[in-house]
């Protein structure tokens, strides 16, 4: 039985600490990345180790989104100071 307070407050606490993570990341080791937030001894079902996963992959892509705009942007202003 999934708990969800224990699930919102897992993604809570995960979104607010900064979560830079890549959804391959998230997808094949969410443990260790609760482990390196401090939080890896919690115990989770099958259905609530599925469900955080879903809830922050969309926090993952808003990272990869954001890692790729910094990258265009520097190589963009790296570009223009050699001209």
């Amino acid at each position: 039985m999934m708990n969800k307070y224990k699930i919102n407050r897992i993604v809570e606490y995960m979104s607010s600490v900064g979560f830079e993570f890549e959804t391959e990341e998230v997808i094949g080791s969410l443990y260790g990345i609760l482990a390196q937030l401090g939080i890896g001894d919690i115990e989770l079902s099958n259905e609530e180790y599925y469900f955080i996963i879903d809830e922050l992959l969309p926090f993952a892509e808003q990272f990869e989104f954001r890692e790729v705009e910094y990258l265009t942007f520097h190589r963009t202003t790296n570009e223009l100071q050699c001209i």
